[in-house]
């Protein structure tokens, strides 16, 4: 609620303590640049000018009680000074260092913030924030945008294949757009390996299942970054095609007008760990006088946006990106994974968000657009692999988990496993344990007698321009790994039709991981 003029005018008497962590920049602190922002717009909410909610941030004897661990923070700060984490560093314009970068890392539980950065070397206060600057995601938007709504339909599971060829598009657009392949493109493949290698032409036509048009699948993707917590979606039907994201290049690949940033990136994926449901990041509690009296309490918005037991068969999906795909750097050892790179156009952003059963934590490498001293735009440089990106988010996370207990992701009770060849999704006992939401079945046995050859890419799409396929023009070469062992399940007996890709049914156990141990604050 509000408070009267006299207790504002005794307020801003008052030295200000704001209870958070002591960073290690000397000059300037994206996290005490975003706590104001955050608790000026808090009272600006409440009726206060700018001004005046200014005023009574620096002078108003208030104490913040922030969410930022400062162990983390700590961490945090220190894998940024390390020049050795950014192997495209240079000194850039301005004393500005280059690459730049941003992170996050939240309680997915409770939407806390626990540490954040928004730049290497920072030596301004009220600069750019790059962990709440919206760039381009590239692949990262696939899990939230194609993949989620795919399982979502229970029609779409990862035993799903799907041509990895170029073109054999249902919609005329993207016949016309025909993007290059990321992969080899020689063959079918399951939707799990599809999101592993992060294939863009299968991302593209899983995405064209969502819907019986173009604009009904663009409709629904939208719809989804939203329930996520993406604000930055440009969804517009008048502006230039470069100007808004209904189109696939940026609902499937990354290709954005604006982009997605870091904090919302990690929320949307906490969303995936937290069991479907969505917590707007906060990153203080309350905020009080200097005798007690409560001026603010965070009240962070909530809502579900899938069932629990799709959002853990994308969980499960999100590990083998880390365990066969392209984001084994960002391995944590015996701690569970789950997470996705990305990489647009030249690698001129890199990125990795991934999840563990404690944390979220979202980053990417890139340079900043600069302009020399004659006002000329100086080429961004790109920032080679997405791995750069994966090794980062691993040297950061890798202390903080350091004396967690290893815990599992929780598995709800809706969800089976049961064993898959990659390539043609059917079930094999050569092949890995995947997940699958009660109902819903591969809908063959595999055609393979042997265990199956798998590629390993570590590089995938590069998305930033819409204009041109969205994709890498060097798809790697084939290469062959034996694929993980894991327990021969076999789904429960089917008390619905739910799913019409399925033929099979039977009656096995489940594989269930024990619960996680929730972080301690």
């Amino acid at each position: 609620g509000y408070i009267t003029q006299e207790q504002y005018d005794e307020e801003v008497a008052k030295p200000i303590d704001v209870k958070l962590s002591v960073s290690t920049e000397s000059k300037g602190s994206s996290v005490e640049d975003y706590i104001y922002t955050e608790v000026v717009d808090a009272f600006m909410e409440q009726g206060y000018t700018k001004e005046e909610a200014s005023n009574l941030y620096y002078n108003g004897g208030l104490k913040i009680y922030t969410t930022i661990d400062s162990g983390m923070q700590e961490n945090l700060e220190k894998q940024y000074n390390d020049d050795n984490n950014f192997p495209n560093h240079i000194p850039g314009q301005n004393g500005i260092v280059q690459p730049q970068s941003g992170m996050v890392i939240l309680d997915y539980r409770t939407g806390q913030i626990k540490s954040l950065i928004g730049g290497r070397h920072i030596k301004t206060r009220g600069g750019i924030n790059r962990a709440t600057t919206p760039v381009q995601p590239g692949s990262t938007i696939k899990p939230l945008s194609v993949y989620t709504p795919a399982i979502d339909t229970l029609e779409t599971t990862q035993s799903r294949v799907f041509s990895d060829k170029r073109g054999g598009y249902k919609f005329k657009d993207n016949r016309e757009w025909n993007p290059a392949t990321t992969t080899p493109g020689t063959s079918n493949m399951s939707t799990r390996k599809a999101l592993a290698l992060s294939s863009n032409t299968i991302a593209i036509k899983a995405a064209e299942t969502l819907g019986s048009t173009y604009d009904e699948c663009m409709d629904i993707m939208i719809n989804y970054l939203k329930d996520f917590g993406i604000t930055s979606v440009v969804d517009s039907k008048t502006k230039e095609i470069s100007n808004t994201d209904r189109r696939f290049a940026s609902l499937t690949l990354g290709g954005m007008a604006k982009g997605i940033s870091p904090l919302e990136m990690a929320a949307a994926y906490g969303t995936l760990a937290n069991g479907g449901n969505y917590i707007e990041p906060t990153v203080y509690t309350t905020i009080t006088t200097y005798d007690g009296q409560l001026l603010v309490k965070a009240n962070p918005e909530q809502h579900k946006v899938v069932d629990e037991e799709v959002a853990y068969v994308i969980t499960d999906m999100l590990q083998a990106v880390v365990k066969e795909g392209t984001g084994k750097s960002a391995s944590l050892g015996g701690m569970p994974v789950a997470g996705k790179t990305g990489t647009t156009n030249d690698s001129l952003d890199i990125w990795f968000v991934g999840y563990t059963p404690y944390y979220v934590g979202a980053t990417y490498i890139a340079d900043d657009a600069q302009k020399d001293a004659d006002g000329n735009n100086i080429k961004r440089r790109g920032q080679g692999s997405s791995s750069t990106a994966a090794r980062l988010w691993a040297k950061v996370m890798g202390p903080i988990h350091q004396n967690l207990t290893k815990a599992k992701f929780t598995v709800p009770d809706g969800v089976y496993f049961t064993k898959i060849n990659l390539d043609d999704g059917g079930t094999s006992s050569y092949g890995v344990s995947a997940a699958f939401v009660d109902g819903t079945y591969p809908s063959r046995a595999s055609s393979y007698q042997a265990p199956p050859t798998q590629e390993t890419e570590e590089e995938e799409e590069e998305t930033e321009n819409p204009n041109e396929s969205g994709d890498g023009s060097n798809p790697p070469e084939d290469e062959s790994q034996t694929p993980n062992e894991g327990e021969n399940q076999t789904p429960p007996s089917n008390n619905n039709n739910n799913n019409n890709n399925s033929d099979n049914s039977g009656e096995g156990g489940t594989d269930q991981p024990t619960g996680n141990i929730p972080p301690t604050n």
